[in-house]
């Protein structure tokens, strides 16, 4: 993941200034919530390496929101689009006890927006039972 950043970020930093005018990324993953008493919930992005043996190895194996956003908050550019295309589970019905949840928080694409200084698309229904 991070050498997949890197190289990103060499490609786009290495094209002139007027050239850096729109970054488009479009993420097609599942998203998930982890809960952890006493630190609130926190959305994570799976990736094909993700393992769901238990939520500690899950949360290093994935991509958090908030990483997420760092990283394309930091790229330079006039225009960032971001196309979430972050195919989950039907919403569950009792979650009280559960920490892995196939679901992302009803507010994902107001705080990628928000996090990445970015406009964020999003092209599945969160928040709905």
């Amino acid at each position: 993941i991070a050498i997949q950043r890197q190289q990103l970020g060499k490609i786009l930093m290495s094209q002139p200034p007027e050239a850096q005018v729109a970054l488009v990324v479009y993420l097609c993953t599942h998203a998930i919530t982890l809960k952890k008493t006493g630190t609130g919930d926190g959305m994570y992005f799976l990736t094909t390496d993700s393992s769901w043996t238990s939520t500690k190895k899950l949360r290093k194996s994935s991509i958090s929101l908030t990483k997420f956003c760092s990283w394309l908050k930091r790229i330079e550019c006039k225009h960032k689009t971001i196309c979430l295309d972050v195919v989950h589970s039907a919403k569950p019905k009792d979650t009280l006890f559960k920490t892995r949840i196939m679901y992302p928080q009803p507010d994902i694409y107001d705080r990628v927006a928000t996090l990445s200084q970015a406009c964020c698309i999003g092209s599945c229904m969160s928040g709905l039972t």
